[in-house]
């Protein structure tokens, strides 16, 4: 998981919580993710404050790709 410098202790909350919240209670529980997301939504809220705060403060850097990874217009093929 991704953790900004200032936000280990609500990083740790939330994930030890999730992780803690979200076993399966067997091979075909499908719900168990959407558990631990409720059971550890206060957790979850604070990570991400943290995470928003401390991410708008240092600006995004953008790297230029080589040129077969740039996304193109629409190109007939004819």
């Amino acid at each position: 998981p991704r953790v900004a410098k200032g936000c280990a202790r609500p990083a740790e909350a939330f994930f030890k919580c999730f992780t803690e919240a979200s076993k399966m209670t067997d091979k075909q529980d499908k719900d168990a993710g959407q558990r631990g997301l409720e059971s550890c939504l206060r957790q979850m809220q604070a990570y991400d404050r943290c995470m928003t705060r401390a991410l708008a403060k240092k600006p995004m850097e953008i790297y230029r790709v080589q040129e077969e990874y740039r996304v193109r217009g629409a190109q007939n093929s004819s």
